[in-house]
């Protein structure tokens, strides 16, 4: 999938159905990611301004006839619609409020906004600008969003989990959890399956609860 489109819906009361009205495509170029759109989250700012973000990937495969070239670097990329989602603006490597860009693995994330404080939050991998494919997926981090711009506020990056080098393999993949917000606590709870643990059975792995309290 090179492209994506967000289907905004109205409920109809009289057909007791939702009208669907598709965005004008958000197309990604295969010389910046070679695998085009994958596992797209979606979240709304207090602005108004929609703001997607997505996984692509800088793997090279002669099977799958990539054109990507060698040394592209691994981005989380971002699009973003301020006419309520009609139109997106062209992908781009998404990015710190700084202005600095970082890089990411081809992994799954996940955006939250928190109920008890009304922040938003995207959970997800930042490498370093080793990440190749799908690796490495670690660690698994938390930030804030700035709710102007959609940025990651760089003050906010916090690790939830890392990899212990002396006890787990180099495959261990942090990025395949789910999110939760507890309706008592207002706690953000996430469940993470840490695959690649264990280096005798890169398939073999336990399931872990992180209970993250927010402010």
């Amino acid at each position: 999938m090179h492209g994506l489109i967000v289907f905004r819906g109205r409920w109809n009361e009289a057909e007791k159905k939702y009208d669907l009205t598709p965005s004008k495509p958000a197309v990604i170029s295969d010389l910046k990611s070679s695998r085009g759109v994958d596992e797209p989250t979606i979240i709304a700012l207090k602005n108004g301004r929609l703001v997607v973000v997505f996984r692509g990937s800088n793997v090279i495969s002669q099977g799958w006839k990539t054109r990507i070239q060698k040394g592209t670097p691994s981005h989380k990329w971002y699009t973003f619609s301020d006419d309520g989602g009609k139109t997106f603006a062209e992908p781009a490597p998404w990015h710190y409020d700084n202005a600095e860009v970082f890089y990411s693995p081809a992994s799954i994330s996940q955006f939250l906004r928190s109920t008890k404080n009304g922040r938003a939050y995207w959970f997800g991998n930042i490498t370093g600008p080793e990440a190749y494919g799908n690796s490495p997926r670690y660690p698994l981090i938390m930030a804030e969003i700035d709710e102007e711009t959609g940025f990651l506020k760089k003050e906010t990056y916090t690790v939830i989990e890392g990899r212990d080098p002396e006890t787990e393999s180099e495959a261990l993949q942090l990025s395949n959890f789910g999110l939760l917000e507890d309706i008592e606590t207002k706690n953000i709870e996430l469940y993470l399956t840490k695959l690649g643990a264990y280096r005798e059975d890169k398939w073999r792995s336990d399931a872990y609860r992180y209970i993250i309290e927010v402010k």
